[in-house]
């Protein structure tokens, strides 16, 4: 009896499996062998089949990692934010130079070094920087001196040393933006060793955790309310014949198709913050190329609050200020 109801069991659910409409066949290339399969394992290597994004309009499917933001067959968009090509320092860039600070200042609110550093072009500056439009802007060049630029490198040979310096360059502005704003930027901590007593360490190390404590820490990530201003509002003279030749000279050496200074405002527990940048566009794409911008100089701004100065100090701004200084 129990062989029969199993067999019965057996027979209904291949019936039922037989109804069923045909599973449509997903066709893959292997990344591991290039073997063309069709089943969820390839038979050539047995590597799983990658998970797959499916076009919302259509159902075509594409791999995770693929750089399409739009379907190919349809043009409803596969998702928010392209991916990076695999080993590349840089994302995938912005359709507009406003997407990228956006994205660094959300970085910046999760204290998500990564995603700001996503924002940089970096193998693709290395690939289109220009050392003669360094000497036409300075009448020099030291790359001890401007870390920033790395070795001059005509063939490319120093690519990933000139890679990490520049990344290394760009990481600690940042650092120096945090720390300015974590300590207070007219404390004595930012610039003098502390040196802790000798007679009670434990209590120098916890005056240290108290400086660098979760208060400020859970400030940033209220960051919000992001928005953007033409440079002209920040000071006029900004359109001086001079200050353009001068932007002129400087977007020369990241060899790119068109440069542009972004200045942008957000809120913050109570203030309202200034940020400016310079945005270089490749092709169709936007990254950032600079986290200072000739506009901060212009208007007398600290090196060491490039990421997050108080707006409130910039007289200009005060029309724009979400909140009034406290």
């Amino acid at each position: 009896m129990r062989k029969r109801l199993t067999a019965l069991l057996v027979l209904c659910a291949f019936l039922a499996a037989g109804a069923a409409a045909p599973a449509e066949e997903i066709r893959w290339t292997c990344p591991r062998c290039q073997w063309d399969n069709s089943t969820l394992y390839c038979i050539r290597c047995g590597t799983r089949r990658p998970e797959m994004i499916i076009c919302p309009g259509c159902g075509e499917q594409y791999p995770l990692d693929t750089i399409a933001l739009f379907c190919g067959s349809c043009g409803t968009r596969l998702r928010e934010t392209p991916v990076a090509r695999a080993g590349q320092l840089e994302g995938p860039g912005f359709d507009t130079p406003e997407e990228a600070v956006t994205c660094f200042l959300e970085g910046l609110r999760d204290l998500d070094m990564e995603k700001m550093l996503s924002v940089f072009a970096w193998e693709t500056w290395e690939e289109h920087f220009d050392l003669k439009a360094v000497y036409l802007r300075l009448g020099s060049y030291n790359p001890n001196t401007f870390t920033s630029y790395g070795m001059p490198d005509p063939d490319h040979a120093f690519g990933s040393v000139n890679l990490h310096l520049r990344r290394a360059y760009m990481t600690t502005v940042v650092f120096r933006s945090i720390l300015a704003y974590m300590v207070d930027f007219d404390d004595e901590m930012f610039y003098m060793t502390v040196v802790l007593p000798k007679e009670d360490p434990d209590g120098g190390i916890d005056a240290l955790y108290e400086q660098f404590g979760p208060r400020k820490v859970q400030k940033l990530s209220l960051l919000s309310n992001v928005r953007f201003l033409s440079p002209d509002l920040v000071t006029d003279r900004y359109s001086l014949d001079r200050n353009l030749q001068s932007r002129e000279k400087q977007y020369a050496v990241f060899g790119a198709d068109e440069c542009t200074t972004v200045v942008s405002l957000y809120d913050m527990d109570g203030e309202t913050y200034y940020f400016s940048a310079v945005a270089a566009r490749y092709g169709d794409r936007w990254y950032l190329v600079d986290l200072r911008s000739q506009l901060d100089d212009i208007i007398g701004m600290n090196v060491f609050e490039s990421c997050i100065c108080p707006a409130a100090g910039i007289e200009s701004l005060k029309p724009y200020l979400t909140f009034r200084s406290r």
